[in-house]
């Protein structure tokens, strides 16, 4: 009996990847996309690990971490291009779990240039709440690099951005204060 993407996500140490990568690359190479679907559907799990392996497989299909797929694995990420309302909507705004709130930030970097002016806006939006809500280190820092990226070329977005990276400078966590300084300096502020 075939396991489902849920069962094959589930189990072993919490901060392992468990079969993340295997699964990623059986997605890719499902041509139906069923197998895109059921991963997609499987972000609605009850386990906390189960989701955040949905994260990392997510990635992986964008095309970060392209280093971790076989050679012969393509990324697809015009597949999280078709859902990228439903990440941003239904899983952004719904699912309070950092490695959720840090991937969808690391997708919408990976796809800036690909999406609508609508959907980088409702993008910018879910960032800008996720930047000013969230206290964990990695929604902090990814957050902050998607949006420093959008607002090179958006005054109104910098204008919004440097005092927050101003506060982010006196965090007493050191990747927080260091990557707050970097990204300041990258708006030359």
């Amino acid at each position: 009996m075939k396991k489902t993407i849920e069962e094959r996500l589930t189990g072993g140490h919490p901060n392992s990847l468990g079969e993340t990568v295997s699964v990623a690359e059986d997605v890719l190479q499902d041509s139906s996309r069923q197998l895109f679907i059921e991963l997609c559907r499987t972000y609605s799990s009850d386990d906390e690990v189960v989701r955040l392996r949905v994260s990392s497989a997510l990635k992986r299909i964008c095309g970060l971490h392209r280093d971790s797929l076989s050679v012969n694995t393509q990324p697809k990420p015009e597949w999280l291009l078709e859902r990228f309302d439903w990440l941003i909507h239904d899983i952004g705004w719904n699912l309070d779990q950092p490695s959720a709130k840090w991937s969808i930030a690391q997708i919408v970097q990976e796809l800036r240039t690909k999406i609508t002016e609508k959907q980088r806006n409702e993008a910018i939006e879910l960032l800008k709440h996720n930047l000013e809500t969230e206290s964990d280190w990695i929604v902090q820092n990814t957050t902050a690099d998607t949006l420093t990226d959008f607002a090179a070329n958006d005054s109104r977005l910098k204008a919004w951005l440097v005092p927050r990276l101003n506060k982010m400078k006196k965090d007493n966590r050191k990747s927080v204060s260091s990557k707050a300084v970097k990204l300041l300096n990258m708006l030359n502020t």
